[in-house]
């Protein structure tokens, strides 16, 4: 079944082109692994610099292969440093319409 991940940043002040930045090698390492399916980063219109990435994978164990790749660990290593709080995650499956 697939599934939605979404992960909500925000940087510290003045760091959103920095985190941006990584953001992108987080996307293009992503759509290069087993099991990504699509994905799009949105910017919010109302909280400066606030990031939110929704990823869409095959599976829930798809994604935990990508999540736990020592490509991604480094990768976030780097970000880190730049958020004002810990990035928040939320995986979504799609509910059955009833009735």
């Amino acid at each position: 079944m697939a599934i939605k991940v979404m992960l909500k940043r925000v940087p510290k002040p003045g760091k959103w082109r920095e985190l941006n930045e990584i953001l992108i090698e987080l996307r293009m390492l992503g759509m290069g692994h087993r099991g990504y399916i699509s994905g799009e980063t949105l910017l919010s219109a109302t909280d400066q610099g606030t990031t939110l990435v929704i990823s869409q994978w095959a599976s829930i164990n798809r994604w935990h292969d990508y999540a736990s790749s020592q490509q991604r660990m480094a990768l976030l290593d780097k970000i880190r440093p730049l958020l004002a709080e810990p990035t928040s995650m939320e995986i979504w499956v799609e509910s059955p319409v009833i009735g």
